[in-house]
């Protein structure tokens, strides 16, 4: 009986060691997933940021122009 009580512990042992590795790797690829997301939606309201800064300077262009055209005549 004594002789079935090492190769058991040592799948026991093994059974702990793949699942704590399984652990640790499926927290690294999360983290590693979330650091990228985050990245990509920091990045996306960078571009659409950017993008409402330009409309909106476009505007002001325009309503300047709207005024300087009624300021420049006396008659539109």
């Amino acid at each position: 009986m004594k002789k079935n009580t090492k190769p058991l512990l040592l799948a026991w042992t093994m059974l702990v060691l793949g699942l704590a590795g399984t652990g640790v790797t499926s927290f690294y690829v999360k983290q590693c997933i979330d650091e990228d997301a985050l990245r990509q939606f920091s990045f996306t309201c960078d571009q659409v940021t950017l993008k409402i800064r330009e409309r909106l300077g476009a505007y002001a262009l325009t309503l300047r122009g709207g005024a300087a055209l009624f300021n420049a005549s006396a008659y539109v």
